[in-house]
């Protein structure tokens, strides 16, 4: 491990399941050149921390899955949304509080600017869209890092036939910045009246959508 690094975004604690209570935090390491995703975890409310597993990955497919965040999925499954190269962001799951992850795959459905691609930010919705648990994401979704959106996400609590873990339906998109306006790194957080707040990177241009 030639370098370890925290974040960035912000971590979240473990609400439901056999972990409950477990806070987390995102790290990525390069490793002769290749960057990987990891956990860090904290079982005593932070006095301690472990270092948790990391998604492997199809290096051709993906890429790499370097900066991440992650969100609960009602079951207490974590789910992890990483950076890549590959002009999509990468998803995998952990049932262990963040131990261990099935291996990492692009998700077709989220844009990532191409590139170098970027960090983004994820964060569970507290309370209900259109009567389902939500998803929050922001990222930039054009070449250079433009286009700023914040996409919503519906969760299907149900497992469908088939699959292991429930499916994020991204129904809703909202521009942050418009087509071509510089866009990077992003924080997402809930406001205590239920609004969201962003905070981002605009590289010294102008944000205003008109």
């Amino acid at each position: 491990m030639g370098f370890l690094g925290v974040g960035p975004g912000r971590g979240i604690q473990i609400t439901n399941g056999e972990h409950k209570g477990r806070l987390l935090y995102q790290v990525y390491e390069y490793v002769n050149g290749d960057q990987w995703c990891h956990t860090i975890y904290s079982d005593d409310h932070g006095e301690t921390w472990k270092l948790g597993g990391s998604p492997q990955f199809d290096r051709a497919a993906v890429g790499s899955m370097s900066e991440s965040q992650l969100i609960e999925l009602p079951d207490g499954t974590l789910q992890v949304f990483a950076r890549t190269v590959k002009s999509r962001i990468a998803t995998a799951y952990s049932k262990d509080g963040g131990e261990t992850w099935t291996n990492g795959a692009l998700d077709d459905r989220l844009l990532l600017a191409s590139g170098s691609g970027c960090q983004l930010s994820v964060i569970n919705y507290d309370g209900y869209i259109d009567g389902k648990r939500a998803v929050i994401l922001s990222a930039p979704v054009e070449s250079s890092r433009r286009h700023g959106v914040i996409r919503i996400g519906l969760i299907d609590e149900e497992i469908q036939e088939g699959k292991e873990y429930p499916e994020i339906d991204w129904k809703y998109q909202f521009d942050v910045t418009k087509p071509g306006v510089y866009f990077a790194y992003s924080c997402l957080t809930q406001l205590p009246n239920g609004d969201l707040g962003i905070l981002y990177e605009q590289g010294n241009t102008k944000q205003f959508l008109d």
